[in-house]
C-alpha cells in the first residue's frame, strides 16, 4: 500500500481548490460579461463557431450595402431611360406634325430646332454619372459615355484653381545627417555647377529621415540622381539629399477636373512670373475630399504660389453649333455588383447597345425635317418607333433588376437578423443560469475549503499522535 503523507494530502487538496476556484472565476466572468467565452482557449470549438457567425454577419451586411448601392444606381439609370423614352415620344409627335401638308417653311425650321435640342437632351441624359462613375460607359470609371461631333470648333481655355501651393521649400536627408543642422542655419544647396544659399526655417525628424523647411522658395528643382546635396556655410559638413526636391503633382478641385483632364494631355502652370507646359501622367481622384491629384510626367522647373496668381490652364478645341454625329467612347464591358456569395447584378452596360441608334435616328429626323419636309420623315418616324420599343425593353430589364435587388436586400436584412439572434444564443449566456452557476461554484469552493481545513487538521493530529 502506498504511503500517504501530509504533503500528498495537501497537494491533492490544493488541486481540488484550484479547480473549484477556476470554475468560480469562469462563472463570475460569465455573470459579469453575459458571454459564454471570453477567450478562445476557454472553449476553442465555441469560439471558432462565434468567429464564423460574426464573419457571416459582416459579409451579409456588406451584401446589404452592395444591394443598396446597386438599387440607388439602378434608380438613376431608370430615370435616364425614362427621360430618353419621353424624348423619343416627343420626337415622334414632331415627326407626325412635320408630315402635315399645312406646314410652311417656318414650321419646319421650328420643328428641326426642337429636335436638335432633343438630341442635346439625350446626350446629357446618357452621359450621367453616379458618384463620379459614368453609368453607360461600360466598365470605365471616369469620363463620358458619348462624345458629340459638331459642325465647327472653336479654341477654348479652361482654368483650374490650385488648392495647395506647388512650392519648393522642403529638403529631405537622413535623420543622422539632419542632426548636424539647426533652425536658422544658412546652408548651400547644390547640384553639379548650380547652387544657391537658403536659410533653414525648421527641421522635423520623422522616423529615419529629417525634413528641412527653408524660408522662401528654391529657384529650381534638385534631384537625387543629379547628386543634389546640402552643406553648411564653410563646407565642413556635406549631406546628400535622400529625396528629390521637386514638385511632381498638383492638387486641383475634383469638380473642375472631372471629365476635363486626363493622362497624356498637356496643361500649363502659370503665375505672374510666367509659366510652363507640362504633360499629365495620371489623375487620382478623392470624392470625399473633392480634390484631384494631377501626377506630372516631369517635375515643375520652379515654385509657384497661389498668392502670386498661380493657376492651371488647359487649351482645347470645343465643338460649337449643331451636333452632326455622336460617337460612343466607352468600352464593351459590363460592370457587375456582387450582392451574394454567388450572385452578381449587372449595373453598368455599354451605352452603344441602347443609345447609339437613338442619336442616329434623331439626327436623321432633324436633317429630314430641316430639308423642308422633303426628306424621308415617314421612314425615320418608323425607325423611331422601333427604337422607342427597344429603349422600353431595356428600361423594363432595369426595373426587373431593381425589383430583384429590393427582394434580395429584404432577404439579406432578415438573414442578418437571424444570424445575430443565433449568435446571441451561441455567445451569450442566460443570466439566471449564470447566477445559479456562480452561487453553486461559490458553495462548492466554500465546502472544499472547509473540508480541506478539517482534513488537514485531522491528518496533522494523527501524525502528532504517532510521532
Amino acid at each position: 500500500m502506498p504511503k500517504v503523507t501530509l504533503l500528498t494530502i495537501g497537494n491533492n487538496l490544493k488541486k481540488r481548490i484550484e479547480t473549484r476556484l477556476g470554475a468560480l472565476e469562469r462563472a463570475q466572468m460569465q455573470l459579469s460579461t453575459g458571454l459564454r467565452v471570453d477567450k478562445p482557449s476557454a472553449d476553442p470549438g465555441r469560439a471558432n463557431r462565434i468567429l464564423d457567425l460574426k464573419a457571416n454577419i459582416d459579409q451579409s451586411k456588406q451584401f446589404v450595402s452592395n444591394t443598396e448601392h446597386s438599387e440607388a444606381l439602378m434608380d438613376v439609370a431608370n430615370g435616364a431611360y425614362q427621360g430618353v423614352s419621353d424624348v423619343l415620344f416627343r420626337a415622334q409627335d414632331l415627326a407626325h406634325m412635320a408630315q402635315s401638308e399645312t406646314n410652311n417653311s417656318s414650321d419646319y425650321k421650328y420643328y428641326a430646332a426642337e429636335i436638335g435640342q432633343l438630341v442635346e437632351s439625350v446626350l446629357d441624359m446618357v452621359n450621367i454619372d453616379f458618384a463620379g462613375v459614368p453609368l453607360f460607359a461600360g466598365t470605365k470609371t471616369e469620363g463620358a459615355a458619348f462624345e458629340a461631333q459638331r459642325g465647327s470648333t472653336a479654341p477654348f481655355t479652361r482654368k483650374y484653381t490650385i488648392l495647395n501651393d506647388p512650392s519648393l521649400r522642403t529638403l529631405e536627408v537622413s535623420a543622422g545627417d539632419g542632426s548636424n543642422f539647426n533652425d536658422g542655419d544658412e546652408i548651400v544647396l547644390s547640384s553639379g555647377e548650380i547652387s544657391e544659399k537658403v536659410l533653414i526655417e525648421s527641421i522635423q525628424t520623422i522616423g529615419d529621415r529629417s525634413v528641412i523647411t527653408v524660408t522662401g522658395q528654391l529657384t529650381r528643382p534638385y534631384f537625387v540622381d543629379g547628386n543634389a546635396q546640402i552643406s553648411n556655410a564653410d563646407g565642413s559638413i556635406v549631406t546628400s539629399l535622400t529625396r528629390d526636391a521637386a514638385v511632381g503633382s498638383l492638387v486641383l478641385p475634383l469638380d473642375q477636373v472631372q471629365n476635363t483632364i486626363e493622362s497624356g494631355q498637356v496643361i500649363r502652370v502659370q503665375d505672374v512670373d510666367g509659366g510652363e507646359d507640362i504633360l499629365v501622367e495620371s489623375v487620382e481622384t478623392d470624392i470625399l475630399e473633392n480634390r484631384a491629384v494631377i501626377k506630372l510626367k516631369h517635375s515643375l522647373q520652379r515654385s509657384y504660389s497661389v498668392d502670386r496668381g498661380a493657376e492651371v490652364f488647359k487649351n482645347e478645341d470645343v465643338g460649337i453649333g449643331d451636333i452632326i454625329g455622336v460617337r460612343y467612347i466607352g468600352d464593351n464591358g459590363t460592370k457587375q455588383e456582387r450582392v451574394g456569395r454567388n450572385s452578381f447584378v449587372p449595373t453598368g452596360v455599354p451605352g452603344s447597345i441602347v443609345f447609339q441608334r437613338v442619336f442616329d435616328h434623331l439626327i436623321e429626323l432633324r436633317d429630314a425635317v430641316r430639308n423642308g419636309g422633303m426628306g424621308p420623315i415617314g421612314q425615320v418616324a418608323s425607325k423611331l418607333e422601333h427604337t422607342t420599343e427597344h429603349v422600353t425593353v431595356r428600361q423594363t430589364e432595369v426595373g426587373a433588376r431593381i425589383n430583384r435587388l429590393h427582394v434580395m436586400r429584404s432577404r439579406l436584412k432578415d438573414q442578418v437578423i437571424g444570424l445575430k439572434g443565433f449568435l446571441q444564443k451561441v455567445e451569450e449566456i442566460d443570466m439566471t443560469t449564470a447566477l445559479i452557476e456562480y452561487q453553486t461554484q461559490q458553495a462548492l469552493l466554500s465546502a472544499s475549503l472547509s473540508t480541506g481545513s478539517q482534513l488537514m487538521s485531522s491528518a496533522s493530529s494523527l501524525l502528532n499522535m504517532f510521532s
